[in-house]
């Protein structure tokens, strides 16, 4: 969209292609551990006019991906807040799009095609619960984290009125100090008399 500020962003889950390796450990790799990193993550990146940054993001297979964003500030002389987020499998096939400023994607994952078997029906009651009470955990950390992201926003909008208010308010108490002045001056010479009068 030629003069809008244009953002995207590209979140891929972990590229088999040319980009990592598959979303399940690999058997084979020696003895090693294989890096996860975190559950969530929670990061602010700054991207210039129709710039572009990609992430990759472990994804457990038959789980659930959630994302949320948001522009927290956006500058420049069109000042768009318009952003495009895409998530990408493994493959490069396109998961999900969104083009609002402030969003949320989830979306459930493949099953592995490995079966997960249970020692007893115990085992996965109590699995279950344990999952559902990390959903709802989860969900809970989610809207706080949204309404944390608003907040700042909030914040960036405070801070441009009171730079805003304080402007005009500078711009206005200069335009009557001029007026004022301007006033008097027309006044004196409304009633100015001569005084060059001939003296006996």
């Amino acid at each position: 969209m030629p003069g809008a500020l244009c953002w995207s962003l590209l979140l891929a889950l972990l590229g088999q292609d040319s980009h990592g390796q598959k979303t399940e450990p690999n058997v084979n790799l020696g003895g090693q551990d294989l890096f996860r990193g975190h559950d969530q993550y929670d990061f602010a990146i700054f991207l210039p006019a129709s710039g572009q940054e990609c992430f990759w993001h472990f994804a457990h297979q038959s789980g659930r991906f959630y994302l949320t964003y948001m522009v927290q500030w956006a500058t420049g002389m069109a000042n768009s807040r318009q952003l495009t987020t895409t998530v990408s499998s493994p493959q490069g096939f396109l998961v999900a799009i969104s083009e609002d400023a402030t969003g949320h994607i989830s979306f459930q994952t493949k099953e592995t095609e490995e079966e997960n078997k249970h020692l007893n029906n115990t085992l996965s009651t109590i699995e279950e619960s344990v999952n559902k009470l990390q959903g709802y955990i989860f969900h809970m950390w989610r809207h706080y984290n949204f309404a944390r992201m608003r907040k700042g926003t909030d914040h960036y909008l405070l801070i441009s009125n009171y730079n805003y208010v304080n402007w005009w308010s500078a711009a206005q108490s200069l335009v009557i100090v001029t007026a004022g002045y301007l006033q008097l001056l027309f006044l004196k010479k409304l009633f100015h008399t001569d005084t060059k009068k001939p003296r006996c």
